[in-house]
């Protein structure tokens, strides 16, 4: 007798960019139907499209999904790289106030040279109990709006003194320019970050300079989606684990800043059905190290740094290595390269050189040596005088001259030490 199957109720395809790799899964009433992986490509939509048809091809019913999940490190990697940003206008209100620290002093000055546009600083504002502490000043934000229009600025990032308990200041500039300069896209602070006016503006500012860029990358997800003939809404995945409309997501770019590592954490919840451990994502450039609380991830309570700019908003709490699988590994110097220039992701390939030779990277590194991945000094204890010994570029605090206190003493038989007896 024929099996009969269950008609479907919710089908859904999550899509997730990551720096090396774009993985794309169809999930049926909880179940995984089909998963596959592309490689990243530099439009970022290219390798959607990839995936999507790929995916298609090996679950057809990917055409008929009632909802589609993006999480991508796009916006993320334009601030780190400081590349498709463009310049935006500050107006902080607050005057009297808040005169001493202006808008982008904290910036690393090579991204402030990018991004910072007109500054302006108004009076306005309001105390911690919702007193006001000087009436606004909208002629002068006005005449600062004028000026942006003529400037031809694409966009503006507002904020407001105590502005997370009452946002009627930011709400009225953000009119007001938007009357003025139609063509100028406003950010809000009291929509992106928490209480502290420097890290508040810092989330505004990036958001601002990122406007564009994401109005673009958006609707190429969209056209992404539609080019492979699925008629289903699109959705982001944000930095704390659940997702926001295509329309929002091009309006607050920030909020999917660590999108990438949120979704891996997210996912190892889902297939374990553990939701409290700890979750390491081992990605192509970084691996990411956080921690699940009721299914999500916890949340950081300090400032974070993107880029080198502090921000509160809302965001993982991540440890970041510089090490991933597709890391280049060099032998000679005892240490290993990130980021974009990458080695072999498959056992056994390396990248060939016009002079000959291969760059491993840690995937393939193990196959290649042919001992089962075990290092020569797994199964006993490293100490301090091995370390100096034999292992001149050991990463880590063992180091010869950086031994850590607190730990069984031991004599180093370098030499380098004096003769002196120091700690592990």
């Amino acid at each position: 007798m024929p099996v009969v199957r269950a008609p479907v109720t919710d089908r859904r395809v999550g899509i997730d960019v990551g720096g090396t790799n774009t993985d794309a899964v169809l999930i049926e009433d909880g179940r995984v139907m089909a998963s596959i992986k592309t490689p990243t490509t530099e439009d970022v939509t290219g390798g959607i499209v990839d995936a999507l048809a790929k995916l298609s091809g090996a679950a057809p019913d990917v055409l008929r999904t009632d909802a589609v999940m993006i999480g991508t490190t796009h916006f993320t990697n334009a601030v780190v790289r400081r590349r498709e940003l463009v310049p935006v206008a500050a107006l902080r209100i607050g005057l009297p106030a808040s005169a001493s620290l202006p808008p982008f002093v904290d910036w690393p000055a090579e991204l402030r040279d990018v991004v910072r546009g007109d500054v302006c600083m108004v009076r306005g504002g309001h105390e911690y109990d919702g007193t006001p502490l000087v009436p606004l000043d909208q002629e002068a934000i006005r005449r600062f709006a004028e000026r942006l229009r003529d400037d031809g600025l694409e966009a503006v990032a507002v904020c407001s003194i105590f502005s997370p308990l009452t946002d009627a200041c930011e709400a009225a500039a953000a009119a007001i320019v938007r009357e003025t300069a139609p063509d100028v896209a406003v950010s809000v602070s009291h929509e992106l970050g928490r209480i502290g006016l420097l890290e508040r503006e810092n989330a505004t500012l990036l958001n601002a300079t990122l406007t564009p860029l994401a109005a673009r990358t958006v609707r190429a997800f969209e056209e992404a989606v539609a080019e492979a003939g699925i008629l289903a809404p699109l959705f982001l995945t944000q930095n704390d684990g659940t997702v926001m409309s295509a329309e929002v997501g091009a309006r607050l770019p920030v909020l999917s800043f660590a999108s990438g590592p949120t979704n891996s954490m997210r996912g190892a919840a889902y297939l374990t059905g553990i939701e409290d451990a700890m979750v390491v994502d081992v990605g192509g450039t970084t691996t990411d190290v956080g921690h699940l609380r009721a299914g999500f991830p916890r949340q950081a309570n300090a400032a974070v740094e993107v880029g080198g700019v502090r921000t509160t908003f809302r965001m993982p709490d991540l440890l970041s290595l510089g090490l991933g699988g597709g890391s280049v590994v060099d032998r000679a110097a005892h240490r290993h390269r990130r980021g974009r220039r990458r080695g072999s992701d498959g056992p056994g390939i390396g990248r060939r050189r016009p002079g000959g030779g291969r760059k491993p990277s840690p995937a393939g590194a193990d196959a290649r040596r042919g001992d089962g991945g075990r290092r020569p000094h797994e199964g006993r204890r490293l100490t301090p005088a091995a370390d100096c010994r034999g292992r001149r570029g050991f990463p880590g605090p063992r180091r010869h001259g950086g031994h850590q206190r607190g730990r069984p003493r031991r004599a180093c038989r370098r030499g380098k030490c004096r003769g002196r007896r120091h700690r592990a």
